[in-house]
């Protein structure tokens, strides 16, 4: 089931929408934009859709949606006039990202939440300004390489310690426990993606759709 998170300044103002998207059988929370404080954040990762409301201002969904993993789906509800600053003075909504509206019927918004891929694959620019800045030792490199070169199957432990270490033993064993844990955290500090690799207990190690996906779509390998 698709999981949704509507974030909002006022959990009121979006009854009628999340009754609609509960009819459409998906599972839908509604939060506060303090959702998006450094201490919160982490539950983003339990959705798959993020919807920010129109009283959210253009600098606040800006600013949430850079926090925002790339393989999420977002979204902005529809207003003519977005609210920008806490002085009230308003501005033309123009933001990139899907667009929906409350006065939606069910058939219309159904197809808006499962076509809308606005994050997903949007690495272009953002992502090479970030090619060069995530440091990797020659071997964080090698392991990466070769699962990339695995395309989303599971590559063995021994195999990966053949290749990297030139032998399979309990040392390179727990290095590699120790390399993935690293790869995973400094993927995610670089470019948000939650999720890179896929264990396989007693198997091996896959690296995950949307990673595969972005350093494809980065040339993070080409030379």
């Amino acid at each position: 089931m698709d999981t949704i998170l509507i974030i909002t300044k006022n959990i009121l103002n979006e009854v009628d929408l999340e009754y609609k998207l509960k009819q459409l059988n998906f599972a839908v929370y509604c939060v506060t934009e303090s959702i998006l404080s450094s201490e919160n954040i982490f539950v983003l990762r339990y959705f798959n859709t993020i919807i920010f409301s129109n009283n959210i201002s253009n600098d606040e969904f800006e600013a949430g949606r850079k926090k925002i993993s790339k393989s999420k789906r977002v979204f902005r509800l529809e207003s003519e006039y977005a609210v920008q600053n806490e002085d009230h003075s308003y501005i033309p909504l123009k933001v990139s990202t899907g667009k929906i509206n409350k006065e939606f019927k069910l058939e219309e918004l159904r197809e808006a939440m499962l076509s809308g891929t606005i994050n997903k694959g949007d690495y272009t620019k953002e992502a090479l300004n970030k090619k060069r800045e995530m440091s990797l030792s020659k071997k964080e490199f090698s392991v990466l390489k070769c699962l990339y070169e695995g395309h989303g199957d599971t590559v063995n432990r021994s195999e990966i310690c053949e290749l990297v270490w030139g032998a399979v033993s309990n040392s390179s064993l727990s290095a590699l426990s120790n390399i993935i844990r690293r790869l995973e955290l400094k993927v995610y500090r670089t470019y948000l993606l939650e999720k890179s690799f896929d264990t396989k207990w007693g198997a091996g190690y896959s690296l995950s759709h949307d990673a595969h996906e972005l350093f494809q779509s980065i040339g993070f390998f080409d030379t």
